[in-house]
């Protein structure tokens, strides 16, 4: 299934991703995490950069020149995020950072 993700849903999305688990689904994890990570042409391209606020350090870009690349996911890989978007709502760890992430994935 191909979904549609953002620049901060591709940085946010490991987050949602089991930390530890079955052989099989850290395997889809990291499949799922290669096929999203940020590579260092995207960090040139769309000016991502490290900004200091006070004690945090956030990542901050470019949001005119980022675009929305569309990634194709497997049945496989699709289970395990929504597994991960069940665990974080149960367990109460959605966010206004992951919100739009959690319920673009529990739409597939």
């Amino acid at each position: 299934m191909k979904v549609k993700l953002n620049l901060k849903e591709r940085f946010v999305l490991p987050d949602i991703l089991p930390p530890k688990g079955t052989m099989i689904d850290q395997i889809t994890a990291k499949s799922i995490i290669k096929k999203v990570e940020i590579t260092s042409d995207e960090i040139d391209k769309w000016n991502i950069r490290e900004e200091r606020r006070g004690e945090k350090s956030i990542l901050i870009w470019d949001d005119k020149k980022a675009e929305e690349p569309e990634y194709d996911f497997n049945k496989t890989e699709i289970g395990l995020l929504k597994e991960g978007v069940d665990r974080l709502d149960k367990e109460g760890n959605i966010t206004q950072s992951n919100l739009d992430l959690c319920q673009k994935i529990k739409k597939l």
